[in-house]
């Protein structure tokens, strides 16, 4: 989920909590966020899960710490996945 930095800080909390569990990102203004969507404004977004999730993640982390009031709870781990098993598969997983 994507909010805006200077968007409301009501809005960010009711759509927050319905979903807790998904990455969030306050790091773009309003008019940026519109900008990637080709509109003039938005405040809220939500990015699907997958690559592009994934990587607007990294790109945001990165971004964080030259904004102020900029923060990202990603909820993700970006450490490297283990290998696949070449042993045919029978390896159990988390």
């Amino acid at each position: 989920m994507l909010f805006a930095l200077d968007g409301a800080e009501g809005g960010r909390r009711k759509l927050a909590a319905s979903g807790r569990d998904l990455p969030s990102a306050r790091v773009l203004t309003a008019a940026e966020l519109g900008g990637a969507f080709g509109r003039e404004r938005i405040v809220h977004a939500a990015i699907a899960g997958g690559p592009l999730c994934r990587g607007l993640l990294v790109d945001l982390l990165r971004l964080v710490g030259l904004r102020t009031a900029a923060a990202v709870d990603s909820g993700v781990d970006f450490a490297p996945a283990k290998p696949a098993p070449q042993d045919g598969g029978t390896e159990e997983h988390d």
